[in-house]
């Protein structure tokens, strides 16, 4: 079946065609291993697309020898630090002063390079957007939800064991997410007040964000909550599609977003390579900035500079969509539901 499909979508299907190899079955195997051939071509396009640029990997290399000959290492190997003049923990150098003096004339030497690497970089971005047309091979069987049979064999007799997991060959829903566009489900998106369904309220921001909100169901492998709530995740995606097609949504990556990324790489402190050194917090990325308040003051001007751009974009996400969904009865939930997985599901419970 053709299909119009970007770039990012194909990324997605090639990674649930991977988690999905250890499952069992012939119909299934086959038309996964099918379709990643047939998606090879776009995926190799992909991988040359995103390539660093050779004068930026020679960058990188020499950056890592000049750190690796000269960088003061413990007892256990583990390299040392010291706190520079802003409080921040930097590598040690057997010497400091002429070290730190020769990386800084390195990246001056190939900043240009650095600039049209983070340009290529954002280029991509964009690039994932763009739609392809596929010829995919649908799924049309059952989902493997059997038991998953192993044959071991004993050293000492010989004798061949049989052995049975019984949720080893049974689908999950982050593997179900994946694949998403390889099965057949057709009439999916159902009309208001259709038997079997019940409306669900989102704002858009939650559409956007659906994975984060529904991690704790990503491993379940109930067979009957699979074969409902796999139609409830194509409508949520096809959503998130169109909502990243949106003018109001485009304008502020392409504009604020972007110019605010770019005020974060100017604020921000820089590892070896001069990049920006950032660390996890939660589920998010937080940039270690070498002035907070100077960034904080750059940043409301920015803000107020996009301030069109960015109210338009809050009061769209941030709007209540009431959408009907397929209601999951309540005898089909599993006796091992946590309080995550409850609260995911509740408003969907019959």
């Amino acid at each position: 079946m053709k299909v119009q499909l970007s770039y990012a979508q194909i990324r997605e299907i090639n990674q649930g065609i991977e988690s999905c190899k250890p499952l069992q079955g012939i119909k299934f195997t086959y038309c996964i291993s099918k379709n990643q051939r047939i998606l090879d071509k776009e995926i190799k396009l992909l991988e040359e697309t995103e390539k660093t640029l050779d004068e930026y990997n020679k960058y990188r290399g020499r950056i890592r020898t000049i750190h690796n000959e000269n960088v003061v290492k413990g007892e256990e190997g583990k390299e040392e630090t010291v706190v520079d003049e802003s409080g921040n923990k930097i590598p040690r150098y057997k010497d400091q002063v002429k070290v730190e003096s020769i990386l800084k004339e390195l990246r001056k030497k190939f900043s240009k390079t650095i600039e049209e690497q983070e340009k290529k970089k954002r280029a991509f971005q964009k690039f994932l957007l763009e739609k392809v047309e596929v010829d995919i091979n649908e799924f049309r069987g059952d989902l493997p939800t059997g038991h998953k049979l192993s044959l071991k064999q004993d050293l000492e007799t010989g004798e061949i064991i049989e052995k049975i997991d019984p949720a080893g060959n049974n689908i999950n829903l982050y593997q179900v997410d994946g694949i998403i566009y390889l099965l057949v489900m057709p009439d999916v998106i159902p009309k208001t007040g259709q038997q079997g369904t019940i409306m669900v309220g989102f704002t858009r921001q939650a559409i956007l964000d659906y994975k984060e909100f529904f991690q704790s169901l990503y491993l379940i492998n109930n067979p009957e909550f699979i074969e409902i709530f796999k139609k409830n995740i194509f409508i949520l995606k096809t959503m998130q599609q169109e909502l990243w097609e949106n003018k109001l949504i485009r304008d502020y990556f392409d504009i604020f977003e972007e110019a605010r990324m770019e005020l974060i790489r100017e604020h921000s402190i820089k590892n070896i390579y001069g990049d920006p050194i950032a660390v996890q917090s939660g589920n998010q990325l937080k940039f270690v900035l070498k002035d907070d308040s100077k960034f904080t003051k750059d940043l409301d001007q920015l803000k107020e500079k996009h301030k069109d751009i960015i109210d338009a974009h809050k009061a769209f996400v941030d709007e209540l969509v009431e959408i009907p969904m397929y209601s999951i009865p309540e005898d089909i939930l599993w006796e091992e539901i946590d309080g995550n997985q409850m609260e995911a599901l509740i408003d969907f419970i019959s």
